[in-house]
């Protein structure tokens, strides 16, 4: 039998690719690194582009202290599935080994942006700190780590050593003692039983690798159909891959399976709270904050679907609740941040994103949103030293260095903005968003064509995306190129219909009289709520150069009516489309 279970392969009758990363991980787990290499192989010669099973030989070959074999194949996983946390933070312990510090840090913190409550990570990312020299930033990620993982005692021993090491005896006395009794427990603690596939795929998910905990659940389904730890693993998984409404299904057999579980109502209400279904989802977030009434998590978001539903007053309430329970939660208060923002409440979520980074100033998460909250409110001094912060901190991501570009931008530094923006792009080749702003700010600069080029990249990476439909409609616009940009929009208005609405831009830009403002069928003029556009006008005057023939006949009246439809047309987008990723 394998380690967990299996009938051993056999060349004759090779097992799935599945079963022997299974078998090859158990066999890693026990310390059996020729065992794990064996199945990795054989897995390889089945699929040689499984991210999994490259992954496993890389992590072999890791434990065999074969760093050079190491390396190469864990950046064969990544270049198959770059979104896999586990993959990024293994090649940074890879890194660490052979000395490579500042290689290690980024991908640690690249595992992070993918899964931003990855303790291990945290204290890999403590001890590559510490050896850079940088104490203060590596206890923030050793305290991290065992905020997420209390069982930590690995954290608390490094944490403990580098206190020792800072002279700060007390302090290290208390993280020491904690260690010892988190190992003393696990003497004590009985033999675990042997872990389940539904034990396995909920491992992947905490390791941040849905797509593994996906192939081994949809496995694990086919044996056992009733089991609710099954379907809520299931559920994540599926959440994370994309495919909300089968993660839906899957949570509501779960809690059917266990109505009373608290992690299967916030796992619920938080999908249907994603798909935009509060009054769904207020239900199961109400009995998940009842089942556990001290939780900030459940108030906090039990306060997101309040203010969803219009209830601001209901959602400050539940918002400062949560703030009592767990005031040193840097996390939970960039969640509040957030909720306040949102809710328009600038002055709030500036003091909460405040408090975040006072808890911990080593997250570019939190000056990344209080810089563009900064920025939003004009104040963009103070928003570029936000900025550079979140970009000091860690240079490989691509938010911080597209909020600094934001930034950048409205202070008028376009050169410098979109070479911030095609660093981020060479981050993401795939980065729809790089696109976009690169190709605002290019329509910002008045180089209209090379906007139009990068909007129509972007639209190859996400063909639905509004955003992008508009901005081009936008510079075709400029263009007046207009049959191409009702295009644009008629597409756009396919997935927000909005037909009375776009009729006077219609006849607008088409040089017909407007009949007057847009009408609902009772007669009263409609108006949309108003919304912040992304979208910047040009430095320049409205009048843009032309690149197609324009039916006015004179140059004046061509003038004219072009810039009357350029300010209608801008307005209907303004109030309508929220451009801004």
């Amino acid at each position: 039998m394998s380690a967990w279970g299996t009938p051993q392969a056999r060349s004759s009758h090779p097992l799935p690719s599945l079963d022997l990363i299974l078998q090859g991980g158990a066999w890693l787990a026990r310390g059996l690194a020729g065992e794990a290499l064996r199945c990795a192989e054989e897995a390889l010669r089945e699929d040689p582009h499984d991210a999994d099973a490259l992954y496993l030989l890389g992590a072999a070959h890791y434990r065999n202290g074969d760093l050079a074999a190491a390396e190469a194949r864990l950046k064969q996983a990544i270049r198959a599935n770059a979104k896999v946390a586990v993959f990024h933070s293994s090649l940074g312990n890879v890194y660490q080994d052979r000395g490579a510090l500042p290689e290690a840090v980024s991908a640690y913190r690249r595992a992070l942006r993918l899964k931003p409550d990855f303790a291990e990570a945290y204290n890999d990312l403590g001890t590559a700190l510490f050896a850079q020299g940088e104490a203060a930033r590596a206890i923030e990620s050793y305290r991290r780590a065992t905020e997420l993982r209390p069982d930590h005692a690995v954290a608390y021993a490094n944490l403990g050593a580098v206190y020792r090491k800072l002279g700060m005896p007390g302090e290290a006395r208390g993280a020491l003692q904690r260690e010892l009794l988190l190992r003393l427990r696990s003497l004590f603690r009985l033999r675990r039983r042997k872990r389940s596939l539904s034990d396995l795929a909920k491992e992947q998910l905490e390791l941040g690798n849905p797509g593994l905990a996906l192939r081994i659940g949809r496995r694990a389904l086919e044996e056992d159909t009733n089991n609710p730890a099954l379907m809520a693993a299931l559920a994540a998984a599926l959440r994370e891959e994309g495919s909300t409404e089968e993660a839906i299904a899957c949570a509501k057999r779960a809690l059917e399976l266990r109505p009373a579980d608290a992690r299967l109502r916030e796992l619920l209400g938080s999908l249907l709270l994603d798909t935009g279904s509060a009054q769904a989802a207020l239900p199961q977030l109400e009995e998940w904050a009842r089942l556990q009434p001290r939780s900030p998590r459940a108030l906090v978001a039990l306060a997101e679907a309040h203010m969803a539903l219009g209830n601001g007053g209901g959602a400050s309430a539940l918002a400062q609740r949560a703030s009592a329970l767990q005031p040193r939660d840097a996390t939970l208060w960039l969640r509040l941040g957030e909720l306040a923002s949102r809710q328009g409440l600038a002055a709030q979520a500036e003091l909460a994103f405040r408090q975040a980074i006072e808890l911990d100033r080593s997250s570019p998460g939190a000056w990344i949103r209080l810089g563009n909250l900064l920025r939003l409110g004009g104040r963009l001094d103070e928003a570029k030293a936000c900025t550079e912060q979140a970009v000091a901190l860690d240079d490989q991501s691509a938010a911080a260095l597209f909020a600094l570009a934001r930034v950048l931008r409205e202070q008028g530094n376009i050169s410098a903005a979109v070479a911030l923006l095609e660093q981020a792009l060479r981050l993401e080749p795939q980065g729809a968003q790089a696109l976009q702003l690169i190709g605002q700010s290019l329509r910002y600069d008045n180089k209209i064509e090379e906007a139009e080029r990068r909007f129509r990249e972007g639209l190859k990476v996400n063909p639905e995306s509004i955003p992008l439909l508009v901005d081009l409609a936008q510079v075709l616009g400029d263009q007046m190129r207009y049959a191409e940009a009702f295009a644009c929009i008629e597409k756009a208005l396919a997935h927000e219909p909005l037909a009375l609405a776009a009729k006077g831009i219609l006849q607008d830009l088409t040089g017909e009289e407007a009949q007057g403002s847009s009408r609902s069928p009772s007669g009263k003029a409609s108006r949309s709520p108003a919304r912040r556009s992304s979208s910047i006008p040009s430095k320049g005057s409205a009048m843009r150069s032309c690149t197609a023939p324009a039916s006015p006949s004179s140059s004046l009246a061509r003038g004219t009516w072009r810039s009357n439809a350029i300010t209608s047309w801008e307005r209907f987008l303004r109030a309508r489309f929220p451009c801004a990723p």
